[in-house]
């Protein structure tokens, strides 16, 4: 779609809805990248899920080769948290990126190698105004983003953070579970991995720590909740 055509006013409304009907936040977030890609077409993207400390707890990829997410999280862990909440404080606005003209660090060592050449972001957030969630819409193809898709996606953004904000969150409900409040940060992190089924060497490469490290906060969440086995401890937290 080029910045001269009408805006797609009948297809906008269907992608509202077919997304607006689904109720739970990584389904609508799943749906989201798959039926934006009918009015704004990209061939990678990446959804990254944040914790209240902007730290990234899990992504849905598209296109994207593990061995460079593994790369970018990487990257990511080393970040100070004051750089961290800077690269990704894109909630309440839409960001176009030119990585043909980047000469930072991060674009010579992660984006290019991809052959990344221009992305389209933007942030979902909380009732609070905390971001939850960062699109990353990526062409490897050389045609940058046009006025005309800037502007559906102007169009397409209110409405979708306003439907996501009215969702149940999962940190929601372990808000509602005791047995969160007596974790740390880090321990609430690695429980809602285990919760999802991944395993400590899973969660290890994800949050790019030891396995050592992630069974110490699973032996300390066993102290502290009082349980004797990791199946005790899971649906402890799943309470």
């Amino acid at each position: 779609m080029r910045g001269t055509e009408k805006i797609p006013w009948e297809n906008i409304h269907q992608v509202l809805l077919e997304c607006g009907s689904i109720h739970r936040p990584r389904e609508f977030c799943d749906c989201v990248v798959k039926k934006i890609h009918q009015l704004i077409p990209y061939n990678q993207a990446r959804v990254l899920y944040m914790d209240k400390g902007l730290h990234v707890i899990d992504a849905t990829l598209v296109g994207v080769k593990r061995w460079w997410w593994d790369s970018y999280m990487n990257h990511y862990s080393k970040l100070k948290n004051r750089e961290r909440n800077t690269e990704r404080s894109t909630g309440r606005k839409i960001n176009t990126h030119d990585w043909l003209k980047e000469a930072s660090e991060f674009s010579k060592e992660y984006v290019r190698p991809q052959g990344l050449r221009y992305s389209m972001g933007f942030g979902l957030t909380d009732t609070e105004g905390n971001l939850k969630c960062v699109f990353s819409l990526d062409r490897t193809f050389l045609q940058a983003f046009s006025e005309g898709e800037r502007s559906v996606m102007e169009i397409l953004y209110p409405h979708l953070n306003n439907l996501f904000t009215n969702m149940s969150y999962s940190e929601g409900e372990e808000k509602e579970n005791p047995a969160f409040q007596l974790l740390t940060p880090r321990e609430q992190e690695i429980g809602r991995f285990l919760c999802q089924g991944k395993s400590p060497a899973d969660i290890a490469d994800f949050l790019c720590i030891s396995i050592a490290t992630v069974y110490r906060h699973i032996n300390n969440m066993h102290v502290k909740l009082n349980v004797s086995s990791r199946q005790e401890l899971i649906l402890r937290l799943m309470g």
